[in-house]
């Protein structure tokens, strides 16, 4: 039948065409015939007979046009119904066939109405997202240039931190090592100067509050001779002053200096001891070349000094600086 459809206009078109022929054909007899009309009035009858004729038959082939032209509209409408008819049960077919082959129960599948909402679901979602943003790729270029850029900082970043930890790390196991190491040597020189300054005894230095030497205290152990060994605070006035005196020169022969000042260290000692702070400090000096400045009131401590300075005020108001070498002094008291 579509077939049949598809051949009809083509026959309707052929017809046309003849029937234009035609009509052409009786237009020229028309006007072949106005042409040759005379004054005669039997002529002139006959050929308005012709004319009529030929003009009622041009009528009917107008008409006959007419309705071709119909039909072959109608026929146009027929076939394009026919093909729409033939294309949606081709694909009504090719769908079924396609969920056959992939086993999908039609009846299993949402109701129309189902979807629909769905899809209008889905078309508020998109509407709530709004207009679409044409430059939102070039900010996403950016963006990530950016991001990439922060990346890179902060992995340099870690890298300083790692490497700032390592040097910490160095420094810290440096100064563990330097502070352990000084720490012995100053143990060891309190150690000598306790045993020097109380003619006996011992005496040791302790860290600490901490495994860590950057981190610990310290804590100082003595026991004159003759005494239990315990911490500094419980010893008398005078081995507090001995002792810390000891451990003070103990620091500074760590690393002696060209001169030293030492005020009124001996202000609290009793004589003996004070011979023996002056003795100690004259053994230093000889083994380190340290020139010691002392402030004393003290006349032993003046007697064991190269060279004394006074300040006197002979007047109100008017000091004086008095210089004495002692071993000069000593030789002017002989001759005279």
């Amino acid at each position: 039948e579509l077939k049949n459809l598809e051949n009809k206009p083509e026959e309707i078109s052929k017809k046309n065409v003849e029937i234009e022929t035609k009509i052409n054909s009786l237009d020229e007899k028309i006007s072949q015939l106005e042409k040759e009309i005379t004054i005669d009035p039997n002529q002139t009858k006959k050929i308005d007979e012709k004319i009529k004729l030929n003009s009622d038959k041009k009528i009917e082939n107008h008409e006959e046009k007419t309705r071709l032209e119909t039909d072959l509209e109608y026929l146009k409408n027929d076939l394009d119904n026919a093909y729409q008819e033939s294309e949606n049960n081709f694909s009504l077919k090719l769908n079924e066939d396609i969920l056959k082959q992939e086993k999908i129960n039609v009846q299993e599948l949402p109701a129309r109405n189902i979807l629909q909402n769905d899809l209008n679901i889905e078309k508020r979602k998109f509407d709530k997202i709004g207009p679409i943003n044409f430059t939102a790729e070039n900010e996403a270029k950016e963006s990530n240039k950016k991001i990439e850029t922060m990346v890179n900082d902060k992995i340099d970043v870690e890298k300083a931190i790692l490497k700032l930890r390592e040097t910490i790390s160095n420094i810290n196991k440096e100064g563990r090592e330097k502070i352990s190491k000084c720490f012995d040597d100053v143990n060891q020189n309190f150690i000598n100067l306790f045993a020097q300054f109380f003619d006996g005894g011992k005496a040791f230095l302790k860290m600490v509050g901490s495994s860590d030497p950057l981190l610990s205290g310290l804590e100082v152990f003595a026991s004159p001779p003759g005494k239990k060994m315990s911490t500094l605070s419980l010893l008398s006035g005078g081995e507090k002053t001995m002792a810390a005196t000891a451990l003070i020169l103990a620091v500074f022969l760590q690393n002696p200096s060209p001169i030293c000042v030492l005020d009124e260290v001996d202000a609290s000692l009793d004589d003996i001891n004070i011979e023996k702070y002056c003795k100690v400090i004259k053994k230093i000096n000889q083994e380190t070349l340290t020139k010691f400045v002392i402030i004393t009131h003290n006349p032993i401590t003046m007697a064991h000094m190269d060279r004394l300075y006074g300040i006197t005020m002979a007047e109100t108001g008017i000091s004086k600086l008095i210089s004495i070498k002692l071993e000069e002094a000593q030789k002017l008291r002989e001759v005279s």
